[in-house]
């Protein structure tokens, strides 16, 4: 049972959960290199993408919904390096673009100003809402979200999006280093291959994990605690 007064100072923080299409299943041949060299299979990086696009996403945007009638301060975080020649990105990234996706940055996916670097339109993201872009997959190590929580005297995060291996994971990590305490929602994630997706939950020290289900009936009675006081 998470305390009602977790949320008293809580902020709502979704990572990379960009705007984008569902694609075809992958073959072998078509993963990124660096997935090729950790050993992933296409069958599992296929079974990510469906668990994102059939269960993470429309978890997603409940919770968001939820999290924003709560009244929580609302976070979305994502990709967006601002140069167009990428210099501004974490370097092992970067040098992993160029190598896999050839030596011109502007065909790259993540420049501020292409349309799969913005949080996904069916968030619904408000006017006094909170964007952050960042360069690395810790957004704490490259972007402004610890002065954006420190200013607004945040103590607590609710955390989804992806992926649990990586962006939203080591951002997590940080969090909780740093002082934070973190829920996560883990049926409202993703990560880059199913099989390891609840391992990168796992590792990651979250205070709280907890189901799409169970955080909406909480966030219900809390509203109608609210509404009876």
């Amino acid at each position: 049972m998470i305390e009602p007064s977790y949320f008293e100072k809580c902020a709502f923080v979704c990572v990379d959960i960009q705007e984008g299409a569902r694609g075809p299943a992958l073959s072998y041949e078509e993963l990124p290199g660096v997935w090729k060299d950790m050993g992933f299979s296409a069958d599992d990086v296929n079974a990510a993408n469906a668990f994102a696009w059939d269960v993470a996403f429309p978890n997603a945007v409940k919770v968001t919904g939820a999290s924003r009638r709560l009244g929580l301060k609302m976070i979305f975080v994502h990709w967006g390096y601002l140069f167009e020649d990428a210099m501004d990105l974490d370097p092992d990234i970067y040098k992993m673009f160029k190598r896999d996706f050839g030596e011109d940055a502007r065909a790259w996916s993540g420049h501020i100003s292409r349309p799969d670097s913005q949080p996904a339109k069916a968030l619904d993201i408000q006017p006094g809402e909170y964007v952050i872009p960042k360069t690395a997959q810790d957004a704490f190590a490259s972007s402004n979200i610890a002065f954006v929580l420190r200013n607004l005297e945040v103590e607590n995060l609710v955390m989804i999006g992806g992926h649990t291996e990586a962006c939203l994971g080591k951002t997590a990590a940080s969090a909780k280093r740093l002082g934070w305490r973190t829920l996560c929602i883990h049926d409202a994630t993703s990560n880059a291959r199913e099989s390891t997706r609840r391992k990168g939950i796992d590792e990651a020290g979250f205070d709280y994990v907890v189901s799409t289900a169970d955080y909406l009936e909480c966030v219900e009675r809390l509203i109608n605690d609210k509404g009876r006081a």
